[in-house]
Formats: structure tokens, C-alpha cells, sequence
């Protein structure tokens, strides 16, 4: 189905005539060559390749009222943009939100590297890719990724009037050790994590950090830590998405069907994994997504040892930052030399839309509070443990 919209957008280095069309598809399989064709002509986040989100969808958003808009824009014929769209339909109304939105630290458009926009353009294309997906009652971009302080930036960021309850953490990488080593610590703590690894190798015989080499080990290692990371959050009270076997489906899949893009890492203390972590390779970003360790070795900050093993190791391959991604996890605060804002958008363009973006806007000024709380957040957490068990 194409749309054509004959609006014109003032000159720049891109082009000299800024007219778009438009091309839907809702069906994922069906965009497959246009999308991977405008990955390796873009600058792109994990996860809007369509690797990750085919896997998404075949294992969780087929079954979850999902329905898929692939919105394609060409300007002046050359195909410029990709939005990986979907409408959520619920008793309230329908909103038109990212594929996988839960599961993505980051949404953004995929963009030609070529590509340059003003904010004019950014707000008049926003509403184009609105009327071509729609109807709905609501646009609603989540984990809008940021469009300062990250080598990849988001050339569509819309300007919106609320932040999300959470930020994101980077980390600037070097190649000389000893500038990295004190862009991530004091030479007190420093002291600390290479006391704890010598306290490690004495309790084991062998002690290695590995990135995992085939397929079979990479799945195998993230099956181990999705294992864990169940029994982890259900123990902390946290919501848990890996409870669910569709969950562990889905990110296996996307591991196997990635090799170039997943990345598995794991500490062993005689050839027992102790700590893993799942990363996701952007370019010239290394971002991590998932990481677990095992509560019997939390006396030696496993994960953290890990985690420092897999930032050295990035910079000496060359890695310009290293993502530690969107939450606020306290150890990336500690690690990160620089902390970003993620928006979030909600616009209405229906009564039944007004209702569910004073929804919206509601339940992240409450998650604000109790975060922002520290006795109401560890009550929460408490009640939630309890549910968990009553379940």
C-alpha cells in the first residue's frame, strides 16, 4: 500500500527537493529486504534490526494483539526511513507504539546514514508515519533513544514534555589502559576489585573470563543466565519478563540467528559459570543488555568482575563507548562517566486518546514517586515478592 505526500522541506545537504512517499507493510516477513538493505546503509540500535524484532514477534507480540506496521519513507524515491510500528488495542482505545517496546532499552527509526533533518521536518514526518499506520487514538514512543551524548544518535528524536522514570548510563572507552582504569575508578575501589579477584583465584583452581565462540555455547550460557535471572528478580520482588518460556524462546532465538550482533560472556571458577552476560554489538558501541551472577560468590562481585573484564576487552578491540543501557541499576552510576535522559512521548489524537494519556502520564508519575521513596519502593517490592509466591 503506498501513501504520497507532497509536502516540500527546505534544502539542505541531503537534497535538493524534500518530497516523501510512504509504503506500509503489515506483515514483518514482507519487509525483510528493504529493511536489512537500509540496516547496512544506517547507523542502528539493536534493537530495531529486524533480527530482533522478527524474533520478538514470533515468540511474544504474535500472541499478544500486536499488529504490525512497517512504515517505509523514500524521499525523492530512495528509500530514507523505517518504523517499526505496531497497533495495541485495549477496552480504552488504540495506540500506535514500537514493536517490542518492552523488551527495547532504545527506540528510535532506522535512518540513512546520509539522512539530515531540521526539527520541522522531524515533527511534519512523525505525522505522516501517524496517518499512514493509524487509525489510533494515540502515538506513544517510549525509550525515545537519546539524541545527545551517543554515537548513535536518533535523527527522528521528537521533542516531548516528559522524561522517563529511568536514565541511561555510557561510558567513554580508551585504549590506554590507565586512563580507562581511572575513568572507572578511585584508586580505592580499584584496589578493592583487584583484592576480590585474587580472593577468588584462591578458592578455585581455575579461574577464566570467556566470551563464549560457537552458537551452541552462546545459547547454552544465555538459557543458564535467563534460568537464573528468573530466580534472581522473583527474590528481589522486581517485575520478572523471564518467567515466561516465550521469553527464554525469544532471546535464544535472537542469539542464534545474530551471531555478528550477540555477544555472551561468562566468568568461570572451575569451569562453573559464575556470572554471565549478554551484550549486543553496535558498530563501534558495545551495549550491555542482560547480565546475572551467582548469589554464592556475591562476596567477590562477581558480576562486576565480569563486567570489568568485557569493558577492557571492548577497548582494546577498538570500541569507541560502552552502553550499560537504560535502568537505574546502581553499579552503572558507579562504572559510567555519563548519564542520559530518554524521552517518552504521548500525544492524543481522539477523546478515547486524551483518556489514555492521562493513563499513561498517571502510572509514570506514581512509578516516579515510589522510586523516588525509598521505603515506599522496598515495600513495593515486598508486596510484589509476595505475589510472586501467592502465584
Amino acid at each position: 500500500m503506498l501513501f504520497e505526500d507532497h509536502h516540500s522541506f527546505p534544502t539542505n545537504d541531503y537534497s535538493s527537493m524534500r518530497q516523501w512517499s510512504w509504503q506500509l507493510f503489515t506483515d514483518i516477513s514482507s519487509a525483510r529486504d528493504i529493511w536489512e538493505k537500509l540496516e547496512a546503509q544506517s547507523t542502528i540500535r539493536v534493537f530495531q534490526t529486524y533480527a530482533w524484532i522478527s524474533a520478538w514477534y514470533k515468540e511474544i507480540g504474535c500472541n499478544e494483539g500486536f499488529e504490525p506496521r512497517i512504515v517505509v519513507g523514500r524521499c525523492n524515491g530512495k528509500v530514507s526511513a523505517l518504523f517499526p510500528m505496531a497497533l495495541k488495542r485495549n477496552i480504552v482505545g488504540t495506540s500506535l507504539v514500537w514493536l517490542a517496546e518492552d523488551w527495547n532499552d532504545y527506540n528510535m527509526p532506522i535512518a540513512h546514514v546520509d539522512l539530515e533533518l531540521n526539527p520541522i521536518e522531524v515533527s511534519k514526518l512523525w505525522e505522516m508515519v501517524f496517518e499512514v499506520a493509524g487509525p489510533a487514538d494515540i502515538l506513544e514512543l517510549v525509550k525515545q533513544s537519546p539524541i545527545r551524548g551517543h554515537s548513535i544518535f536518533n535523527k527522528f528524536y521528537k521533542e516531548n514534555e516528559m522524561l522517563e522514570d529511568d536514565c541511561a548510563f555510557l561510558l567513554q572507552l580508551s585504549s590506554n589502559k590507565q586512563e580507562l582504569r581511572d575513568a572507572i575508578h578511585s584508586p580505592k575501589t580499584w584496589h578493592g576489585y583487584k583484592r576480590k579477584l585474587r580472593k577468588l583465584e584462591k578458592i578455585g583452581e581455575e579461574v577464566s573470563f570467556e566470551e563464549a565462540s560457537n552458537a551452541s555455547d552462546r545459547i547454552a550460557l544465555v538459557a543458564d543466565m535467563l534460568e537464573r535471572k528468573v530466580k534472581a528478580l522473583d527474590e528481589t520482588g522486581k517485575s520478572n519478563p523471564f518467567k515466561e518460556k516465550s521469553a527464554i524462546a525469544f532471546l535464544t532465538r535472537m542469539v542464534a540467528d545474530a551471531p555478528n550482533t550477540c555477544r555472551v560472556f561468562a566468568l568461570r571458577v572451575n569451569q562453573k559459570p559464575i556470572a554471565i552476560t549478554l551484550c549486543f554489538q553496535e558498530q563501534n558501541n558495545l551495549l550491555l543488555y542482560q547480565t546475572v551472577y551467582d548469589n554464592e560468590y556475591s562476596q567477590y562481585s562477581p558480576g562486576i568482575l565480569l563486567l570489568h573484564y568485557i569493558i577492557f576487552s571492548a577497548a582494546a578491540e577498538g570500541m569507541r563507548t560502552f552502553d550499560c543501557s537504560y535502568g537505574a541499576d546502581h553499579y552503572k552510576s558507579v562504572i559510567c562517566n555519563q548519564k542520559i535522559t530518554v524521552g517518552r512521548v504521548v500525544e492524543a489524537y481522539t477523546l478515547k486518546g486524551s483518556v489514555l494519556k492521562f493513563m499513561r502520564y498517571a502510572t509514570l508519575s506514581v512509578r516516579r514517586i515510589v522510586k523516588s521513596n525509598p521505603r515506599i519502593y522496598r515495600a513495593a517490592l515486598s508486596w510484589n515478592k509476595r505475589l510472586h509466591l501467592i502465584r
